[in-house]
């Protein structure tokens, strides 16, 4: 599989911020910046944090960031838990799934990633129609 991570979220680099610090400042340590990246899908504001529903017909880009994971194995398991996916635990248990999507580079490439994607979409999330998520606190 791949050693790549599209994050489009609390998880992005750049961020500063309480929500998600930890795991930001755990995930620089793990991983390599790759640059700015996108991929079909639409981005929906859940308060805190962003969600993503990924789909390849949709016309519209989510931006996100993409990483290179040093030991993917080690990192998506606590990612996998930071994103309260339970090992086990039927997916409409989850909020969200990873799954891997191919993700445009800045540079016209393309690279198969991991991203976390919502398999439902909670009813008060409302949809950031740029494709970029800002937290609140920069809005």
């Amino acid at each position: 599989m791949t050693n790549h991570l599209f994050v489009y979220g609390s998880l992005m680099p750049q961020l500063t911020g309480l929500f998600g610090n930890t795991e930001r400042t755990r995930l620089a340590s793990e991983s390599t910046v790759i640059g700015p990246a996108h991929l079909a899908g639409r981005l929906y504001d859940l308060g805190a944090y962003p969600g993503l529903i990924s789909n390849s017909c949709l016309h519209t880009r989510v931006e996100g960031v993409l990483l290179r994971l040093n030991k993917p194995d080690e990192t998506l398991a606590w990612l996998d838990l930071f994103e309260d996916i339970v090992p086990g635990r039927a997916i409409e248990a989850n909020a969200y799934e990873r799954v891997t999507r191919m993700v445009a580079t800045a540079d016209g490439g393309e690279i198969e990633a991991w991203v976390y994607v919502m398999w439902r979409l909670p009813a008060s999330a409302s949809e950031i129609t740029s494709g970029r998520w800002l937290p609140s606190s920069s809005r």
